[in-house]
Formats: C-alpha cells, sequence, structure tokens
C-alpha cells in the first residue's frame, strides 16, 4: 500500500514537473514571439528613417547645387557691375575732358569773332596805322572765318559726342540698377537656399541619430534573440531528455501505434487492409483534406515535396524506426520539429493511386507490416 502511495506520488511530482518545465518553455517562447515584434517594428522603423534620410540628402545636393549656380551668378553679374562702374568712371574722364575741350574751343571762337568784328569795324584805320596792303588784310579776313567755320564744326561734333557719351551713361546707369536688383533678388534666393539647407542639414543629424540610436537598440535585441534563442534550446534539449526518458521504446509500442487517420469507409477500405498484413505500404482512400495524425512520438526529419509521394512526412521514432506520410495537400509540419502522437501533421490529398493517403512504417529501411503495430481501425 505504501510502495503504491509512494509510486503515485513520485508521478503527481513528475507531472508537476513536466508542467512546470513547459510553462517555462512557453513563457520563453512567448518573449521570443514579443521580442521578434519588436525587431520587425524597429527593423522597419530604422527602414522607414533610411529612405528619410536618403530623400532629404538627395535634396540637400539639389541646394547645395542651386546654391552654386546662384553663387555664380552673382559673381558674375557682380563683375557686370564692376565693369559698367569702370565704364561710367571711363566716360566720366571723357566728359571732363571733353567739358575743358569745348570750354577752349567757345574761348577760341569767341577770341576769334571779337579779332573779325575788330577788323570788320575800323577796317581804312587799321590800314592806315599798319600801312599794309589792303588785299592782305581781306585775305586775313578770310582766314581768321575760316578758322572759325572749322572751331563751329568742331564744336558741334564734341557737342554731339557729349549727348552720346550722355545717352551712353544714362542706359550703364539703368543696366546697372538692374543688376543690383537682380543681385538683391538672388541674395534673398541664395538666403533661403541657405536656410533650407541648413534647416535640412539639421534633420539629417537629427534623423541620423535617431537611425543610430535604433541600430544600436536592434543590434541590443538580435544579442537578446540569440541568447532567448539559446535558452529556448536549452530548455528544449532538457525537455526532450525529460520526455524521452517518460516515453516509451517505439519497439515497445506494438499494437499500440494511433492510425493516422480517423474513420474510413469500409467497403473502400477493405481491400487495402489486406495490406496490412503485408510488408507493404498502405494506401488509404479517405476524404481530400481529411486531418493525418502522427502515428508515434518522433521528430519530423523531412517535410516537403518528393516525386512519385506528393507532399510528404517522414518522422524519426529512434532504434531505427520510421513513420511516412505521402499524397498531402497540405502540410501542418516542418523539419526540425518534435511531435507527439496524435499531433495533426498534414491535411489528406491524392496521389496516383487516387484520393487518399499513403502510409508505411520502416524498421531499419524496410518496410514492417502494420497489423503489428497500429491500433484496429476504426471502420464508418
Amino acid at each position: 500500500m505504501q510502495r503504491s502511495i509512494l509510486i503515485f506520488f513520485l508521478i503527481i511530482c513528475v507531472f508537476l514537473f513536466f508542467v512546470s518545465f513547459i510553462k517555462v518553455i512557453n513563457a520563453a517562447d512567448n518573449r521570443l514571439v514579443k521580442l521578434r515584434k519588436k525587431i520587425a517594428v524597429l527593423d522597419q522603423s530604422l527602414s522607414l528613417d533610411k529612405t528619410k534620410r536618403a530623400d532629404i540628402e538627395k535634396r540637400i545636393f539639389l541646394i547645395e547645387n542651386h546654391i552654386k549656380q546662384a553663387n555664380v551668378l552673382i559673381i558674375n553679374n557682380q563683375n557686370n557691375i564692376n565693369d559698367k562702374k569702370l565704364k561710367l568712371i571711363n566716360l566720366k574722364e571723357k566728359q571732363q575732358q571733353l567739358k575743358k575741350s569745348l570750354f577752349k574751343q567757345r574761348q577760341e571762337i569767341n577770341r576769334y569773332i571779337k579779332t573779325i568784328f575788330l577788323m570788320g569795324r575800323e577796317p581804312y584805320l587799321k590800314l592806315i596805322f599798319s600801312q599794309q596792303d589792303p588785299k592782305l588784310f581781306g585775305r586775313m579776313q578770310h582766314y581768321f572765318q575760316y578758322i572759325m567755320k572749322a572751331n563751329l564744326a568742331r564744336l558741334d561734333q564734341a557737342e554731339q559726342t557729349e549727348q552720346a557719351l550722355n545717352e551712353t551713361k544714362a542706359t550703364l546707369l539703368v543696366e546697372k540698377k538692374q543688376l543690383e536688383r537682380l543681385i538683391k533678388q538672388q541674395e534673398i534666393d541664395l538666403k533661403k537656399l541657405s536656410n533650407d539647407k541648413q534647416l535640412k542639414d539639421q534633420l539629417v543629424t537629427i534623423i541620423s541619430t535617431s537611425i543610430n540610436e535604433k541600430s544600436k537598440r536592434l543590434v541590443d535585441l538580435y544579442k537578446n534573440e540569440k541568447r532567448l534563442l539559446a535558452l529556448i534550446e536549452q530548455l528544449d534539449q532538457e525537455s526532450l531528455k525529460f520526455v524521452q526518458s517518460q516515453v516509451k521504446s517505439f519497439s515497445l509500442m506494438k499494437k499500440q501505434l494511433l492510425c493516422p487517420f480517423n474513420y474510413i469507409n469500409y467497403d473502400q477500405a477493405i481491400k487495402n487492409l489486406a495490406m496490412l498484413r503485408k510488408n507493404k505500404p498502405v494506401f488509404i482512400p479517405i476524404k481530400q483534406g481529411s486531418p493525418v495524425q502522427a502515428a508515434y512520438y518522433g521528430q519530423v526529419v523531412f517535410a516537403n515535396q518528393l516525386k512519385g509521394y506528393g507532399q510528404l512526412v517522414i518522422i524519426d521514432h529512434a532504434e531505427g524506426y520510421m513513420s511516412l506520410y505521402g499524397y498531402n495537400q497540405k502540410l501542418l509540419v516542418s523539419k526540425g520539429q518534435w511531435i507527439s502522437a496524435g499531433d495533426l501533421i498534414a491535411l489528406s490529398g491524392q496521389g496516383s493511386e487516387g484520393i487518399g493517403m499513403y502510409f508505411e512504417l520502416r524498421h531499419n529501411n524496410q518496410v514492417v507490416s502494420l497489423k503489428d503495430w497500429c491500433q484496429k481501425i476504426n471502420l464508418a
């Protein structure tokens, strides 16, 4: 009696230990799921920040080009203004020289006019006192008239030149003012571009700082993920050792294996049931999309498409035993996954023999008779 109580107590302890162990594994799995969600969100945010930074840097590049072009235009216009200022200075000097020349020419003309006037007023008196030939006096008078006409012509030409200089000066002044207004507007535009570039530079700095911080956080999260995966792997190994210590050896499961299907039609299955007595695979004609269950505890070593078998699942039960499940339309497990007896591993489909599933049991790569292993099949 005491022995039975002790065994029962040990079973309860083992069960409670297993339950607590499963809770620890589930908690670690939940932490891993949450951690991966954080990683995904942070990675997406990081990608958006990098995209924004690239876009802003592209705009900054364009702004810098505009600034360079604006600076070149301002320099060119400033050079044009300087040229026009120099031309205005030269014009002013020419005007001063021209004014002096005009003043001298006017003085000369006035002097000639006065001389001619005096010669014409008292010609005879001058002839008497000078005792000169009258013909000479006439020639002198004509000479003075010729000189006066020449001076008047030069004076007229000088006045025309002065007028042209004034017009050129006015044009240069207008152009100079236009260039000054243009430079002023360009300087305003340049200031706006510089301010825009400064703001974008600040924004790039902020985004870069954010990217660096998020990158560091992402690295930390990946490290946490790695540590958590190592912990889960360790827990899985310990759990596997514990489960393996509690699970019966496959060789002891004769007549106790679960069939990988629930119910089949008797008329359709009767022919295939005869295959259970032979060392051959079995095709079971079950409805398409029916659940396919694992016959026993083990590890999935293959879960993929295989020519001749369709979507195939192979489970390793240790000690050289394997179970194969073929002709599936959908697989619900993946390679490396540990499963228990009765776990849903696939949905049935159809193969070369029709709608149904392919099932076989192997030991040391040899097909064995299923009648010695499977429980009684449920027939509808």
